[in-house]
């Protein structure tokens, strides 16, 4: 735990580079919160343009983004993962 921890203030402060899977998943979110942007969700399907309606619609995407990454596949976990910790 220890280790990953430093590993991800390696990462923050810039002195080591991101692994791939860290990055995937920042990509992951980054693309949730777009999609959960979108102005039909507000406009046409009834989604009140609320701070916490606007939360729940991307912790909607990004649960299914996360439930399509379940896999034995470990880089598919390790992305969930980090997807996860991009919340």
């Amino acid at each position: 735990m220890l280790d990953k921890f430093l590993s991800s203030l390696g990462e923050s402060l810039g002195l080591k580079k991101p692994s791939p899977t860290r990055v995937a998943g920042e990509a992951l979110y980054a693309a949730a919160v777009a999609q959960s942007r979108q102005v039909v969700f507000y406009t046409d399907y009834g989604v009140k343009d609320e701070i916490g309606a606007r939360f729940e619609l991307l912790v909607l995407h990004v649960v299914l983004l996360i439930n399509r990454l379940k896999s034995d596949d470990e880089h598919y976990r390790e992305t969930s993962q980090a997807l996860f910790d991009s919340l």
